[in-house]
């Protein structure tokens, strides 16, 4: 998948740059660089081999930046450092996704939202099952 390979390439830059910086300074720039996954939301046919890969990658990135051994748990440390989660992340932008798609003032999104095909679709229940998560 190509964004395991960029958040991977992205880690690896801000390794080299960032790693004589305070825990604040690599918060924000973990933040700012590695938890844009773009169309995330949109992510419904992929399988959940591929969601295991990359939340292992974006767990390893985090891992290697903040240099935490292998027996300590990442979330605890996304948790004190203020960085979401991957779940946490996905869930954001499924969310944000649908207050875009509710709050549209374009006609033919209102009339997806509004109507019953939208609820009996399969993307339906994927974002659902992942806000519900």
């Amino acid at each position: 998948m190509r964004q395991t390979k960029s958040l991977y390439l992205s880690v690896h830059t801000i390794i080299k740059k960032f790693t004589k910086c305070s825990d604040d300074v690599k918060s924000t720039v973990f933040t700012t660089f590695c938890c844009s996954f773009y169309c995330g939301h949109l992510w419904s046919l992929y399988l959940r081999k591929t969601y295991a890969k990359l939340r292992t990658a974006y767990n390893n990135a985090f891992r290697a930046l903040f240099k935490i051994p292998r027996w300590v748990s990442v979330s605890t440390r996304q948790v004190e450092c203020n960085v979401n989660t991957f779940h946490a992340l996905l869930r954001k932008h499924s969310f944000a996704f649908l207050r875009r798609c509710m709050s549209s003032e374009n006609v033919f999104v209102n009339t997806l939202f509004n109507s019953q095909v939208l609820f009996d679709s399969g993307f339906w229940q994927f974002l659902r099952s992942r806000l519900m998560r």
